[in-house]
């Protein structure tokens, strides 16, 4: 059932008490035709009891993702002159150029919600749940992203969660820090970009722009492992071309909200391939920066299936299967400034007992696990 966020505001308020397995099946058929905010969600996360109904929220939250807002969002006021848009341009070329580089090297919380469309082949599939179609979560896990002179990494060995042998399949979304605005360098220093609309956001109006990057110019690679030919470890990779949005503040040029679509071509491993970021105000090191705070990643590729001749001795070969997509939701949280300190002691100060190094502050932190929903 297609509904407005209206609309399935209502059905919350209405039937946000029902049994949570109910309240899930529900979500779980229903499908916005526009965009439900950070913020909304957020409230509704917090009203609602049962972790299955939140789960299901966030993953119809996260498909509108990519979508226009809801009409109540969206400014009526005129666009700005080409000038007036020339000059919220110029001034993100600056952020881009001169902020960004600006960043201390930091490290922050990831935590990553996975999700999977629900296979009719699903061995653990329980009926009385979930829909066929509909995503469902899988795993959880939390680790440490840290971002160093422009590009961030994330630290594997202590992620938290997820299992590397686990029976789901897994995606990994890499340069939400740093290569995503890199990307945007090029787009915005040649005013690649065409107005769209103003947008209503806490802070006031944001201001909006299409953007569209060809084939052959494009930064933006997509991984596919692994094709069912030869061995089953052949790995198919291309760059394709990209288009999304860029909100922008009008005051200040920061980007606070990015999107890319991959153009991908029919009959390719992978039918879709689109990330959001999120960004907004965090501290670190006692300073206020713009960082990213929300993510959200949609992969739709083709499933291998293992098919075996004859007995268990036999010779067994890999073919595609139906598209299945899967979809991350990304919070980071827990910013800190990556740095060390040290003090000279004289040979009569005695050392002082407090430790130096606090792994909630400053150094490497200790990673907080988060356990299966």
């Amino acid at each position: 059932m297609r509904v407005t966020v209206a609309q399935l505001e209502q059905v919350l308020a209405a039937d946000g008490g029902k049994p949570d397995a109910k309240l899930a099946l529900q979500l779980s058929g229903m499908e916005l035709t526009e965009r439900m905010s950070s913020a909304r969600l957020s409230s509704w996360k917090a009203r609602l009891p049962g972790a299955k109904a939140k789960a299901a929220l966030v993953a119809l939250a996260d498909l509108s993702a990519f979508l226009i807002p809801p009409l109540a969002e969206i400014s009526s006021d005129a666009p700005p002159e080409t000038a007036a848009q020339q000059r919220m341009i110029s001034m993100t070329d600056d952020y881009l150029e001169k902020t960004i580089p600006k960043l201390p090297n930091f490290f922050a919380t990831r935590t990553t919600v996975s999700y999977q469309e629900v296979m009719p082949n699903d061995e653990q599939l329980k009926w009385n749940e979930l829909i066929i179609g509909s995503l469902r979560s899988t795993d959880s896990s939390t680790t440490t992203v840290h971002y160093r002179d422009g590009y961030d990494f994330v630290d594997t060995a202590a992620e938290k969660g997820r299992k590397p042998n686990s029976q789901y399949s897994t995606m990994d979304t890499i340069g939400t820090f740093g290569q995503f605005l890199i990307a945007m360098v090029p787009v915005v220093a040649n005013r690649d970009l065409t107005w769209s609309r103003w947008e209503l956001g806490a802070g006031g109006a944001r201001a909006v722009f299409r953007y569209a990057v060809p084939e052959k110019n494009s930064h933006y690679e997509v991984i596919f492992c692994c094709l069912p030919e030869g061995d089953g470890t052949d790995v198919f990779k291309m760059h394709p071309g990209y288009h999304g949005e860029i909100v922008i503040d009008p005051d200040s040029g920061t980007i606070l909200r990015l999107t890319v679509v991959a153009d991908m071509q029919p009959k390719l491993p992978i039918a879709k391939a689109d990330i959001m970021v999120e960004s907004g105000p965090v501290v670190i090191g006692g300073k206020t920066y713009i960082c990213p705070v929300r993510s959200v990643s949609i992969l739709r590729d083709k499933t291998v299936t293992h098919f075996q001749m004859g007995n268990e001795n036999s010779q067994q070969y890999r073919t595609f299967g139906p598209y299945m997509t899967m979809l991350d939701d990304v919070s980071f949280t827990d910013y800190h400034v990556f740095r060390s300190e040290s003090r000279i002691l004289t040979g009569d100060e005695p050392v002082p007992e407090e430790q130096w190094s606090n792994p909630g502050s400053t150094g490497m932190p200790a990673t907080k696990q988060k356990t299966k929903p």
